[in-house]
């Protein structure tokens, strides 16, 4: 463990500068395309990592199969996972959609105990039920009221944003399972690349087939002269930079603890969707947001992890 907890500092940055994203891309493109802002952002990421590769010592692995997990963390958890967030976003909201990437952490636990049998304590068992208790309320207190039932946040629009939620929950889960067995081996900057271009073959392979999974309707111009620096200040802030904080945070940090860190964003989106989306925050979804958090850190983080004495 880092003495100035080096890898905890990246993530927690990295969720902030990912929170600051999100808000920008729903408040300047909130009718473009999820696919096309996915690219975009990851294009710049990958132009911004590729110039820090020449001002950095590069730390290359030498096993062909940390590679792969690498560009798997990229293709899945980057390319498939960002694209379901955003979409779900339009769907169904920002505060509830990355709400429920709280479960991120809880599923990759439950995944180490099912595939690899590792072990769950009993205070890991709270707080997995604390943390799809708090799921459960947040979801709750966001569902569409019975009549309005056409689109956006209601009716089909709102289960199918809940169901592409869900497989950003998913890719999410892959993606930090992918990371923690490469991302050791790689240095921040050639690791960052990797995953975007992992994440950009992913989205032009399956470009067809992805839109007609998110029904993504959207059609509005990406490069439209009001939004397009807009959508790079923000394309550098949460995919250059936030995709190398989260590297470093692999890298330097117990993983358990990153993907802890790393499924923050509701907790700093709350007031910016407030201040800047004219969302409603009720006293329900905090509850729901502050048991959600407390039970990701009985799941994710060692006892005594940060006060070992």
């Amino acid at each position: 463990m880092q003495g100035i907890y080096l890898g905890e500092l990246c993530t927690i940055l990295a969720a902030i500068l990912w929170a600051i994203s999100l808000t920008g891309y729903q408040l300047y493109a909130p009718r473009v395309s999820a696919l096309s802002i996915n690219l975009f952002k990851n294009f710049i990421a990958l132009v911004v990592s590729t110039i820090a590769l020449f001002c950095f010592t590069l730390d290359l692995p030498s096993q062909t199969h940390i590679w792969f997990w690498m560009f798997a963390a990229g293709a899945i958890g980057t390319g498939l996972g960002d694209l379901c967030l955003i979409r779900s976003m339009q769907l169904i909201g920002p505060q509830l959609a990355t709400s429920i990437q709280l479960l991120v952490p809880v599923c990759s636990v439950l995944l180490g105990f099912v595939l690899r049998g590792e072990s769950l304590s009993i205070v890991q068992l709270c707080g997995i039920a604390l943390c799809l208790s708090g799921v459960y309320i947040i979801v709750a207190a966001s569902r569409p009221a019975p009549k309005n039932r056409d689109e956006g946040k209601d009716g089909n629009g709102f289960r199918v944003g809940m169901i592409i939620a869900f497989c950003c929950t998913a890719s999410f889960t892959f993606g930090m399972i992918s990371m923690r067995i490469a991302a050791q081996e790689f240095d921040v900057w050639s690791g960052t690349v990797v995953k975007v271009v992992g994440a950009n073959m992913f989205l032009l392979l399956l470009r067809p087939f992805l839109g007609r999974f998110l029904g993504d309707g959207n059609d509005q111009p990406i490069f439209a002269k009001e939004r397009v620096a807009p959508v790079v200040l923000f394309s550098f802030i949460g995919s250059g930079l936030g995709l190398a904080l989260l590297t470093a945070g692999g890298k330097y940090a117990y993983i358990g603890v990153v993907s802890t860190l790393a499924s923050t964003p509701p907790l700093w989106l709350l007031p910016l969707s407030i201040l800047f989306l004219g969302e409603k925050l009720s006293w329900a979804k905090m509850a729901g947001v502050a048991v959600a958090i407390c039970g990701v850190l009985l799941v994710s983080v060692p006892f005594g992890y940060f006060w070992p004495y």
